[in-house]
């Protein structure tokens, strides 16, 4: 099962982006995903990269390289499948690599494949370093907690029950601020602070000293209840602080006491405590306000706003509700079945959505302006991701679908024997659809047989009459031809027509307008997309 598909999007310093779909679209699964936190088995991250702190020159220099990467292997590789991978990740051009090593000294060698060779060895040492995927699990231990920070949809489950909340922050605090924890013990031993006396403060300071110059330091295990205790000492006061931060009275107090004993509310401001306790350039809000109350969910939302402008973090905010995107979130990503639909400004996307899916979220919205019997609704449900429809996934529900959106050959069948049971077909076709054998061969063929002894003379001119009545249908629109098929094979059922259906393809992002990215057939160039857009604007 694919949870998720081709998933794409960027955010940028100081920016918040909000990740809306419905329950189960894969919102979670990106976020943890992003943090590599995907139970191994059985899930499996296949293909794609995840590129975390970039600095804009080095973002230009990648773009640059991977320009040049594209345009060099059709050149150097000719026309094969991996001339044209669907996305140059450091796993990808690393298995390119090992297949160019096969190929030295092979007939190969031309210039083109130095060039390409030389390009993809030059992308690698640029994406590298900031790709968290090629991470080894250690580097992300340093990473998770400190740089990127999530809080979870579950406060409860997300605190462990028998430590104290403030015990639970500064573990956090002890584990990625190290140095700076040894820095402020240094001050205050240098300030006359004594924690021992059985330890000379000169042992304890030069100790730490040495801390604050390399924080992976650990002292001789007799020694090192001493040694240690002042820095979890040190991190229990900053834990304190952090609870006065995230607006918790009485500190002191909380610090001491145990989930169980505090509100829903009052969780989920000590996770965002602990999410926030090493200030990371990225906190992942995976439905902050799940089960709390309407007031208590506008103090958590007002508290994430405050924290990330004293810390200066990227928002990722991961919910189902939009009224939550409109007031926090300066770009949306809308999700459907584990892809994102569209990507655009806030603005844009309340204003005029372009995705028919997200057309139908905004009208679903019951609005003050316009007074209306019944709200409107997207019909049909959620397709199951292990067997996902081909194509674009929302085409089952779409009101604009097409004939080239990617309908299965199972899908034309349906429709077909739909069409056979309507009075006025039943009038003259001969015999009761489900009499019949409709089976699929692969995606994009259809065998239809008729029982033994009745099959008519001209089945396949009467399979094309039944293709001809139903041309309004984009599942039938989307047929090519209509053969007679082959003889049956020794232990096969006998199939008179063989039906042949338009190739599946997934929509790739289009940018109707710049910074509006959708995937969806209708903006594909080539098509009246101006008109179109105008229709969406209300035109």
């Amino acid at each position: 099962m694919k949870a998720l598909d081709g998933v794409s999007f960027d955010m940028w310093e100081g920016e918040t982006l909000g990740l809306v779909g419905e329950t189960g679209c894969g919102k979670s699964v990106t976020a943890l995903s992003i943090l590599r936190l995907i139970p191994q088995p059985p899930g499996k991250i296949e293909e794609g990269d995840i590129l975390f702190d970039v600095p804009p020159e080095k973002l230009a220099e990648i773009e640059r390289l991977e320009a040049l990467l594209r345009a060099l292997l059709p050149k150097a590789l000719g026309d094969v499948p991996d001339a044209r991978p669907p996305d140059l990740a450091v796993k990808r051009l690393k298995s390119l690599v090992d297949s160019f090593r096969k190929r030295k000294g092979g007939p190969r060698s031309t210039p083109d494949m130095k060039a390409l060779v030389a390009a993809v060895a030059d992308l690698i040492k640029v994406k590298a370093p900031y790709d968290l995927i090629s991470k080894s699990d250690k580097e992300m231990r340093q990473i998770r907690g400190n740089r990127i920070a999530m809080i979870f949809q579950e406060p409860m489950q997300a605190l462990n029950p028998v430590f104290p909340i403030g015990d639970q922050i500064a573990e956090n605090i002890a584990l990625h601020q190290r140095k700076a924890l040894a820095e402020a013990v240094t001050k205050k031993l240098e300030a006359g602070e004594r924690y021992f006396r059985l330890l000379p403060r000169g042992v304890l300071l030069a100790y730490y000293r040495g801390v604050r110059a390399n924080p992976n330091r650990r002292p001789l295990p007799i020694l090192r209840w001493f040694t240690e205790r002042p820095l979890k000492k040190e991190a229990l006061l900053w834990a304190i602080e952090m609870l006065r931060k995230v607006k918790i009275s009485d500190p002191e107090r909380i610090a001491r006491q145990y989930p169980y004993e505090l509100s829903g509310g009052m969780q989920q401001r000590a996770v965002i405590a602990i999410a926030l306790s090493c200030n990371p350039r990225l906190l992942i809000a995976d439905e902050p306000t799940t089960a709390l109350d309407v007031t208590i969910q506008a103090q958590i939302l007002e508290l994430i706003k405050e924290m990330k402008a004293t810390f200066g973090s990227s928002v990722l905010i991961i919910t189902h509700d939009l009224g939550i995107i409109a007031e926090m979130c300066h770009r949306v990503c809308v999700m459907y079945a584990g892809t994102i639909a569209e990507d655009a400004d806030v603005r844009k996307v309340f204003k005029v959505p372009f995705h028919p899916y997200t057309q139908g979220l905004m009208k679903a919205i019951p609005s003050h302006a316009v007074r209306k019997e019944r709200l409107e609704i997207i019909r049909g449900s959620v397709p199951n991701l292990i067997t996902p429809p081909p194509g674009c996934r929302f085409h089952p529900r779409c009101p604009e679908v097409m004939p080239t959106c990617g309908w299965s050959a199972a899908e034309v069948a349906d429709a077909l024997k739909g069409l056979a049971r309507t009075p006025d077909v039943a009038l003259w076709w001969p015999m009761d659809p489900d009499a019949m054998a409709w089976t699929p061969s692969g995606e994009t063929e259809l065998r239809i047989g008729f029982p033994e002894g009745a099959a008519p003379a001209n089945a396949v001119e009467l399979v094309r009459q039944l293709v001809g009545a139903g041309r309004t249908d984009p599942a039938i629109r989307a047929i090519v031809s209509v053969e007679s098929a082959g003889p049956a094979e020794e232990g096969e059922v006998a199939h008179q027509v063989r039906v042949a259906v338009l190739t599946p393809r997934k929509p790739p992002a289009f940018e109707p307008e710049p910074g509006h990215r959708v995937e969806c057939l209708l903006y594909e160039p080539g098509r009246p997309t101006d008109a179109i857009l105008e229709e969406a604007r209300g035109g």
